[in-house]
C-alpha cells in the first residue's frame, strides 16, 4: 500500500450559530506533494465525531463542541493529530484534473535527416487534445493537430543529382503522448511527455533544381542542363515517427519545447527531425 503523509488542512474553518447548535469544521487535506488526500477518516478528539475526506481531499463535520483541542486524521497505517484553531493560507496548488481538455500551438525549424547540405526551414502546428489522468504523476494526453513542415535540402533522386529539393508538407497530426508530471511548486509542474505519433498527409508539394548529365557521341561531350520538376509529395498517405517534449505547466497556461522524428510521406520515406516551441492553455 502506498505511503500517504499528511502535510497539512488547507483552510481549516471554524464557525457557530449558537450555543446549542455547536460549531461547523471544514477543512481540506493534501499530502507532501499538494495533492488531495482522498478516503481519510477525520476526528474530532475527545467525541465520537467523524468523517472521511471526498475525492478532492474536503471534509465537513457540524455540530462540533465548543471547545475544541484537536482533530485526529487516519490514512492506511498513518495518522496526524493537528491543534486548533488553526488557518494556513497556500497558494492555489495545481491538483491534475482526471480530464481536461487543452489547446496547443507551436512554431520552430525542420530539416532532412541524413541529407547533403540541409538547410532548417519553418515549421508550426494548432490544435488540441485531452489530458487523461492516469495516476499521479502519470498522464495520456492524445491530440489532433494541423502541422505544416518545410524542407529544403540537396538529394538524390532518379538518378540524378538535385541542386536544390524543397517540400512544403501539410498534415492532419495525431500524437499519442504519455507526460510524467513533476511539481515544483504548488503553482507549477514540470512536465516530460514522449509517444508515437500518426500522420495523414493533406497537402504536399515538392519542386526540384535538377542537373541532369547528357553525353553528345556525335562530339564526344558532355554537358549539364538544370531544369525544375515539381510533383505531388504524398506517394504513400500515411506515415509516423516519434513525438517528445518539455516544459512548465501551471494552472491554465503551458508552455515549452517540442519535437518529432520521422518521415515525410514520401515514397522513399526519406526522414525528418524538427524543434518548437509550443504553448498551451487548459479549460
Amino acid at each position: 500500500m502506498k505511503r500517504i503523509i499528511i502535510l497539512a488542512i488547507v483552510g481549516l474553518c471554524i464557525s457557530g450559530a449558537s450555543m446549542a447548535q455547536g460549531q461547523k469544521l471544514k477543512g481540506r487535506l493534501i499530502d507532501k506533494d499538494h495533492y488531495p488526500v482522498k478516503n481519510a477518516k477525520v476526528t474530532v478528539k475527545g467525541t465520537n465525531l467523524s468523517t472521511t475526506s471526498d475525492k478532492d481531499g474536503n471534509f465537513f463535520i457540524e455540530d462540533v463542541p465548543l471547545m475544541l483541542d484537536s482533530i485526529q486524521i487516519e490514512k492506511g497505517r498513518k495518522d496526524v493529530t493537528v491543534a486548533t484553531p488553526m488557518k494556513i493560507s497556500m497558494g492555489r496548488e495545481v491538483i491534475s484534473k482526471r480530464f481536461a481538455w487543452f489547446a496547443k500551438a507551436g512554431v520552430g525549424v525542420s530539416r532532412f535527416l541524413g541529407a547533403d547540405d540541409t538547410k532548417d526551414k519553418i515549421s508550426f502546428h494548432i490544435g488540441g487534445g485531452v489530458d487523461i489522468k492516469l495516476a499521479k504523476h502519470w498522464s495520456f494526453q492524445p491530440a489532433a493537430y494541423i502541422a505544416y513542415r518545410e524542407m529544403k535540402s540537396n538529394l538524390w533522386k532518379y538518378g540524378y543529382d538535385g541542386e536544390s529539393t524543397h517540400y512544403k508538407l501539410t498534415y492532419l497530426e495525431v500524437p499519442l503522448l504519455f507526460a510524467y508530471k513533476f511539481r515544483l511548486s504548488t503553482s507549477l509542474n514540470w512536465v516530460i511527455s514522449a509517444g508515437p505519433y500518426i500522420d495523414c498527409g493533406i497537402n504536399g508539394d515538392g519542386s526540384e533544381d535538377a542537373r541532369i548529365y547528357h553525353y553528345d557521341p556525335d562530339n564526344n561531350s558532355s554537358y549539364y542542363t538544370y531544369e525544375k520538376y515539381e510533383y505531388d509529395i504524398f506517394g504513400k498517405r500515411f506515415t509516423g515517427g516519434a513525438a517528445y517534449g518539455m516544459g512548465i505547466e501551471g494552472r491554465r497556461f503551458t508552455f515549452g519545447l517540442t519535437g518529432r522524428t520521422g518521415w515525410t510521406s514520401w515514397n522513399k520515406s526519406e526522414g525528418f527531425t524538427n524543434l518548437e516551441f509550443e504553448i498551451g492553455y487548459k479549460f
